[in-house]
């Protein structure tokens, strides 16, 4: 007995074997995406060797770091500052006019110093009577200070007056490069150019040795009390930094009221630190700068001590073409350019040019992937 085999039509096997064609769009697919793992996996041993690089180039200097507080076991807002560098903005040095609109260009909220940074209170505190906002940056080879005083009262140091600081006045301490405690006190007659005098460094004085015109400035009065802007060189100062406002409401008696401040400016162990992005470790990140790539430079504190590198204008891995010599096309290349790249556009998305980075100004970092790096360890 014959068993009878099933006959497979031309027809059937036509469309048996044309079905084989519909997984070329599959396989293309599945390649497209295999391809982009292998670059992404590319790009990112690419910023690991970056990264790496840096932080063999930094290990062996320590005192970058030392030098910009990040030894601190931690750090406070308000009292330890960060002076934003803002030397690559377009618009140029701060003008010392007393008038505020140019830092709000800077997109950054100043610190309001009100009831949980009173230093001395002889009077019932009342934020209305002293308070202000603070903001510092750093442009060049300076340091701009800007105070927002709210006062109810201003009083002023009486024409041709010894005493610097029966009125109202403005303390700045620091240590400077020598680590030696330098105070300063700013007292004017009127509203105007400011007057900085050096004093003692013994806690408590307030009669000054000499005039300062390295520190320069201006004093504006408002509706609600005054406006100062300071520029102080850089040279003068190490890595502690404190500003205390002395407030007095009375032209009579000219006792003083309340001390508001950023920390204690009576001794070099009470004040705050400052940290100031660091020119020297730019200098040798410089070496490493690449266009397609930013790297930033963080102290144990997460607080930014460098940045190079934009990734707007960021090109990839890949060197741009200009580089090479020009190789004339085939006609298989002008082909697929004058009328498959559209196609391919048309169906595929294109990374934006123009997009917001929300990290571009950003003073400090947070994350796992930061908390890993600040643990020594790589995280994709």
């Amino acid at each position: 007995m014959s068993l009878l085999k099933p006959r497979l039509g031309l027809r059937i096997k036509l469309v048996f074997l044309s079905s084989f064609l519909f997984a070329i769009p599959w396989l293309g697919y599945k390649y497209v995406w295999e391809m982009e793992k292998y670059l992404r996996k590319g790009q990112e041993q690419t910023l690991v060797g970056t990264v790496s690089a840096a932080a063999t180039a930094l290990h062996e200097r320590p005192n970058l770091f030392n030098s910009q507080a990040s030894f601190l076991d931690d750090v406070r807002q308000g009292r330890d500052l960060y002076a934003i560098d803002v030397s690559s903005d377009a618009f140029g040095p701060i003008q010392l006019d007393g008038n505020l609109e140019e830092w709000k260009s800077f997109q950054y909220e100043p610190h309001y110093y009100g009831d949980d940074y009173v230093l001395v209170n002889k009077e019932n505190y009342n934020p209305l009577s002293l308070s202000f906002n603070h903001m510092l940056v750093k442009y060049e080879d300076y340091l701009y200070v800007m105070f927002e005083v709210i006062d109810d009262y201003i009083v002023y140091r009486k024409e041709n007056n010894f005493n610097v600081h029966r009125n109202d006045n403005i303390q700045i301490a620091f240590l400077d490069k020598e680590d030696q405690f330098q105070r300063y006190i700013i007292s004017n007659e009127k509203p105007g150019w400011i007057n900085a005098y050096l004093t003692k460094p013994e806690p408590g004085s307030v009669y000054p040795i000499q005039h300062e015109s390295k520190i320069q400035g201006n004093w504006v009065e408002t509706p609600k009390g005054y406006n100062i802007e300071l520029r102080i060189p850089l040279e003068m100062i190490g890595n502690k930094l404190g500003f205390a406002i002395y407030d007095v409401d009375s032209n009579r008696s000219r006792k003083l009221s309340n001390v508001v401040g950023t920390s204690n400016t009576q001794s070099p162990e009470q004040l705050g630190t400052v940290l100031v992005p660091s020119p020297e470790i730019e200098q040798i990140l410089k070496g490493l700068a690449r266009s397609n790539s930013r790297i930033w430079v963080i102290d144990s504190h997460r607080r930014v001590l460098t940045r190079i590198g934009d990734i707007r204008s960021a090109k990839g891995v890949v060197p741009d073409k200009s580089d090479y010599k020009q190789v004339p096309s085939s006609w298989l290349q002008r082909l697929e350019q004058k009328y498959l790249h559209p196609l391919y556009y048309q169906l595929l998305t294109r990374p934006p040019q123009d997009f917001v980075d929300e990290l571009e100004e950003a003073t400090e970092l947070a994350g796992s992937q930061i908390d890993e790096a600040i643990l020594g360890e790589v995280k994709s």
